[in-house]
């Protein structure tokens, strides 16, 4: 994304808010969090000079089997511990819990792969993005 970001908000300069769902695969692809925290530090840093919102949702839980589940999921709240420093120290508006949202209705949520949303998952996520932008816009955030 970082190496994109400035291509797609020339192609998109009416859109005001960000919404970004990144790390599902930095956290498959074991990227450390300072590494993470860098990137997405450097997509927020650019969006915001473009003079629009970035908002990041915390990162899905993954149903995954045996030690690499348990690794990855290590990994995913790692990184997640970073959305939330970023959402904290850059005053940005916080995005969906997709973590909280996933872990309790992983083989409701997520299709056969364990990481990917199924239809009812991609439902609940959407809904989740709804609702964390609808309480921010009416409580009249910029």
């Amino acid at each position: 994304a970082v190496m994109h970001i400035q291509e797609w908000l020339a192609l998109n300069p009416d859109i005001h808010y960000w919404l970004l769902g990144w790390g599902t695969n930095d956290a498959l692809q074991m990227v450390s969090p300072s590494t993470f925290h860098n990137n997405m530090q450097s997509l927020v840093d650019q969006i915001k000079t473009a003079g629009h919102v970035p908002v990041l949702a915390r990162i899905p839980a993954m149903r995954l089997a045996g030690s690499r589940g348990i690794q990855v999921d290590t990994e995913v709240r790692a990184l997640n511990a970073q959305i939330d420093l970023l959402t904290q120290s850059n005053h940005l508006i916080p995005g969906p819990d997709l973590y909280a949202l996933t872990s309790g209705h992983l083989d409701t949520y997520l299709g056969g792969d364990g990481i990917h949303p199924n239809h009812v998952g991609s439902a609940a996520m959407n809904n989740a993005w709804y609702l964390a932008m609808r309480d921010a816009l009416e409580a009249g955030v910029q």
